[in-house]
């Protein structure tokens, strides 16, 4: 069966952004496709593919044709999950330009992947950053082009920091964080016969020792609202 290069005329030398999404406005696909001319000026030989499908399919091959990019855009369509992984083994970086993603799964399937990531700034992928920097995070959309330049330029030191965070995204990882969480919420209903979930809840300030050996990476404290003595 032919590889995905071989499949969509993508040559080995040929530098691949890849993004794996629902076709639609609030990932903000536009963005990268009309950034995409500045990268060409810096990276000659990239190609940019956008898999999935979706209402916005359409618009955005047409904006691809108004900026002269059909030989340099890829549309594949809907991808099926058995053949995702062959997609992301295929790219050289996995980019996402979507301000609406908190912990999307693309994310943690680039990664396993060891596909280095290019994506905006979020709490979630902030915290993994703390493990090992896995590409570049974004403040500004803007500051797109200058970011796929500087992970072209330094994919040679991805892999190993990539390897430190498959552990970190793992399932194995998720349920241990868990248990941990379980484990301090039994223990301060116990001891403070009040209700650890409630919205008002202040922690003490031994909560930055309890934090450490618990290791509770931070993309989980959002979601439990706990709000820390001073953080009004």
């Amino acid at each position: 069966m032919a590889s995905v290069r071989e499949r969509w005329g993508i040559h080995s030398d040929e530098y691949l952004l890849l993004s794996i999404n629902r076709i639609a406005e609030e990932k903000n696909l536009i963005a990268i496709i009309k950034q995409l001319p500045s990268v060409l000026t810096h990276i000659p030989n990239v190609k940019l593919m956008l898999a999935g499908d979706g209402p916005q399919l359409e618009e955005l091959k047409e904006i691809t044709a108004e900026l002269g990019l059909e030989d340099k855009i890829i549309f594949p369509g809907f991808v099926d999950h058995d053949h995702v992984n062959e997609f992301y083994q295929a790219a050289d970086v996995y980019v996402n330009l979507s301000t609406s993603e908190t912990q999307g799964l693309t994310f943690i399937e680039a990664i396993t992947n060891h596909l280095p990531v290019i994506a905006m700034k979020t709490p979630y992928l902030a915290s993994l950053e703390e493990t090992a920097p896995f590409g570049h995070l974004l403040d500004e959309v803007a500051d797109f082009p200058q970011a796929v330049v500087k992970v072209h330029q330094e994919k040679d030191i991805y892999d190993k920091r990539l390897d430190e965070l498959i552990y970190e995204v793992s399932a194995d990882a998720f349920y241990e964080d868990l248990y941990h969480i379980y484990e301090f919420m039994i223990e301060e209903k116990t001891e403070n016969k009040r209700s650890f979930l409630s919205r008002s809840m202040h922690l003490s300030t031994t909560f930055d020792e309890l934090y450490k050996p618990l290791k509770w990476p931070k993309k989980y404290l959002s979601a439990l609202n706990i709000r820390r003595k001073g953080d009004e």
